[in-house]
């Protein structure tokens, strides 16, 4: 009959133990999730905001709450369900609108003014981007 050394299969044990504790107290304390620079570069840093091309549909949700109260209310929910993000909501028309879920015309109609209103924001920052990057150039 084989004796086991139980002082050895104790020591084994406690190494396994103790490897396991410091393995995870080392992973958690310098684990990070590590984003491509693309997307690092397009998420909000202080005073700027991100680009509407590259809005989330939590993004879209935000902007209709704020600047559509009354809309975000009632139709908040199909946009989360519809993943509208910053470039479909850009795209969004009459008809898409109404295929959404959309059935009040006068809601859609004011909706598509609010877009409209957020679309050229964004282009005259866009265009103002440009105009600057031209005048550096012109200054080399």
């Amino acid at each position: 009959m084989a004796t086991v050394n139980t002082s050895y299969a104790m020591d084994n044990l406690d190494l396994q133990t103790s490897a396991k504790q410091h393995y995870t107290k080392h992973v958690n304390a310098s684990s990070k999730i590590i984003e491509p620079k693309s997307v690092k570069e397009t998420k909000k840093s202080k005073g700027k905001s991100r680009p509407l091309f590259f809005w989330e549909s939590s993004d879209v949700n935000k902007w209709l709450r704020k600047q559509c109260g009354q809309y975000f209310s009632i139709y908040g929910s199909l946009f989360l369900e519809h993943d509208v993000t910053g470039r479909s909501l850009i795209r969004l028309n009459d008809n898409k609108l109404q295929r959404m879920g959309i059935s009040d015309q006068a809601h859609r109609t004011d909706l598509l003014r609010h877009i409209l209103r957020l679309k050229l924001k964004n282009e005259m920052v866009e265009l103002k981007s440009l105009e600057q990057k031209g005048m550096q150039f012109e200054e080399q």
